[in-house]
């Protein structure tokens, strides 16, 4: 209470509503009770129309009523209902009455196909939203029904049972008739109490219903300034906005009041709206920020119905995302399940299938709607959720209604569920490679679809993936798409056929030594190598040691030159040359340069001494230092 105490606008409208619930009750009342006895046209209007007051009395805006002598019902009930509610709404003009078509035949087949299609999708409840264009669709009390020669309400209640299916229905509490159509009332007098009791109790009594969603309930004040006529004829004097407040109670009472005399075992629920008001504007209010508040935008203190024991349960229009900043689902669970707690009834949540996979933000993947009900069953108080959208769910728009079946089913594998596509390999998405392959591998969540460039990825049943493809020269584009993500590589190809050569610098050998050149190119290349006037072809290695790198598409190559006898003179050969052709595509290197010993004199000299124990001997003809078998080792001295 004690943000009403420090709200003077709050509290000046709860003791206006107090005045006017006690005053308004008795005609609510009076109204039930004696509705089917009266004909409506002759209910007399009460103060609330034509206030009668002492001459000396102050205009108090409280009507003048009859005493109430209804006999509370306190026998107990036990209701009809699911362990876990998975309710699916049938819309009128969507899952049936399609095109304006009325024929029975043809309309009791798509009901048929509509109540089987739910079946199959594991739901155990069908939410019957009772309105269609300007019609109902039940055949009681004074609504205009629906044109069809059968009960369109009464079919699919019975189409329900023969399936072992729990049935609901919508009702509007402010629906009226004038001029022989239906319209919401915009102001709250005895004739609309009279016409919404009756229509009420009559719906209760004919239909074999488990419960019931009373909507449209909101007294919005018109352009025409109906409601504040209605106001100003009841007397005026509690104030605008605390009529407003009496007369919305009012008539939610009456309504409910008559479904209570018409069935009780029929549970009445509120159907809400996310938010009954928002933190920054009530201290008690939930936190968010939505733009519509049932508190201070439709003159319904919705909390305040709950907790004077209005309902049976409560069914909340939890549409925002997970990711919604004004009114995120779990937020706005959290919120009406700890005050549904407090009277120990049901709360569902009413989930947005009608968003699954949309472009609206939160709801592009595919799993929302699972990891919403997943999320909701850790709040105390939750006992299920109905689904806006029965032909949405058909579509199971990237597997989206599947994972859902799974969870209902106990096959769903949440650790897996919540996984991203992650592409370990490569770690850049754009980067420039002289590679002719790149090689993809990662991981997914097996439970949904992954396309790479519109395609199925072929994954393991874990959702791991790897793959290698070819590169084409120049930039090749490769796109990930997993549940709501995209990931998409560049990479740009630089076609080089020959990477490095050997030998480098400058290389002076003896006449008739053999040199050998190698180079690293592309393993399908074809090299060769020139030296002073000479030409080879090199020759791919295939033995691979400690060096060799296994991720590359180069590979060494390698030749040998044997170099011209010696000259009386100093030659030079000049550098060592290795080109590399591919696909049209030719590299080229130069290496070391190549000179030749002059030819050496034999003469009187100094004699080469072996001081050590013994020396490895070596041919002279080429540079390798490796020990052969022909040459044996010089002994010391």
């Amino acid at each position: 209470m004690a943000y009403l105490l420090s709200n003077k606008k709050i509290l000046g409208i709860v003791i206006g509503v107090l005045l006017a619930v006690i005053t308004l009750t008795v005609t609510v009342v009076a109204v039930v009770a004696n509705a089917p006895e009266k004909d409506p046209a002759d209910v007399s209007q009460s103060a609330v129309d034509e206030p009668q007051q002492d001459p000396g009395d102050e205009p108090s805006g409280e009507p003048d009523l009859e005493p109430d002598n209804t006999v509370p019902d306190n026998t107990p009930v036990v209701f009809n209902n699911p362990d876990e509610m998975r309710g699916v709404w049938l819309v009128p003009g969507t899952d049936f009455l399609t095109g304006g078509n009325y024929d029975a035949a043809t309309v009791k087949a798509a009901i048929d196909k509509a109540v089987a299609d739910a079946k199959d999708l594991m739901m155990n409840t069908i939410i019957i939203d009772s309105v269609y264009k300007d019609y109902v669709l039940y055949k009681s009390g004074t609504a205009v029904s629906v044109p069809t020669d059968f009960d369109v309400m009464e079919y699919i209640v019975a189409k329900c049972r023969e399936n072992g299916l729990f049935v609901y229905s919508t009702f509007d509490v402010l629906k009226t008739q004038q001029d022989g159509k239906n319209t919401l009332a915009d102001k709250v007098d005895a004739a609309v109490l009279s016409c919404v009791t009756e229509n009420a109790k009559a719906f209760a009594q004919k239909y074999d219903l488990d419960g019931v969603l009373l909507d449209n309930y909101y007294l919005i004040s018109s352009g025409d300034g109906a409601a504040y006529a209605s106001y100003l004829s009841a007397g005026g004097g509690m104030g605008f906005e605390n009529y407003m407040y009496s007369a919305t109670d009012s008539a939610m009472k009456a309504v409910v009041n008559a479904f209570h005399q018409g069935r009780r075992s029929i549970q009445v629920g509120l159907l809400t709206d996310s938010v009954w008001a928002n933190k920054s504007a009530n201290e008690a209010g939930s936190d968010t920020s939505a733009g519509f508040q049932a508190l201070t935008d439709g003159y319904a203190d919705t909390k305040a119905f709950v907790e004077q024991g209005y309902y049976d349960f409560i069914a909340v229009k939890a549409f925002g995302s997970r990711k919604n900043t004004a009114t995120p689902f779990a937020t706005v669970i959290q919120w009406w399940a700890s005050l549904a707690q407090q009277k120990d009834i049901p709360l569902y949540a009413v989930q947005a299938s009608s968003k699954s996979v949309s472009t609206e933000t939160g709801w592009t993947s595919p799993t929302e709607l699972t990891e919403q009900m997943m999320e909701a069953r850790e709040i105390a108080g939750y006992k299920g959720s109905m689904f806006d959208s029965l032909s949405r769910l058909k579509a199971d728009p990237q597997g989206s209604t599947t994972a859902l079946k799974k969870l209902f089913n106990e096959e769903l594998d949440v650790e897996y569920f919540a996984t991203k596509l992650e592409v370990a390999k490569p770690k850049e998405t754009t980067f420039t490679t002289y590679e002719p392959t790149v090689v993809f591998s990662g991981s997914s969540d097996p439970h949904f679809d992954a396309l790479f460039n519109g395609e199925k990825l072929n994954r393991d049943e874990n959702g791991y993936f790897s793959m290698e493809l070819e590169l084409k020269p120049g930039l090749n584009t490769f796109t990930f798409k997993h549940k709501d993500q995209n990931v998409t590589y560049n990479i740009t190809r630089v076609v080089k056929v020959l990477e490095s050569i050997s030998p480098q610098g400058n290389l002076t050998v003896n006449g008739g030594t053999e040199v050998t050149v190698s180079a690293m190119a592309y393993k399908d290349a074809k090299v060769t190598a020139t030296l002073g006037g000479q030409s080879i072809q090199l020759t791919r290695d295939t033995a691979d040691d400690d060096s060799t790198d296994k991720d590359t598409n180069f590979v060494k190559f390698s030749g040998q030159f044997t170099i011209p006898a010696a000259t009386s003179s100093v030659q030079k050969l000049g550098n060592v040359s290795i080109s590399a052709s591919w696909s049209g595509v030719t590299d080229s290197l130069q290496g070391a340069y190549v000179s030749i010993n002059k030819k050496v004199q034999i003469s009187d000299g100094v004699l080469v001494q072996v001081t050590a124990s013994q020396a490895e001997t070596f041919p002279d003809n080429t540079l390798d230092d490796l020990s052969q078998p022909d040459y044996f080792p010089l002994c010391k001295g």
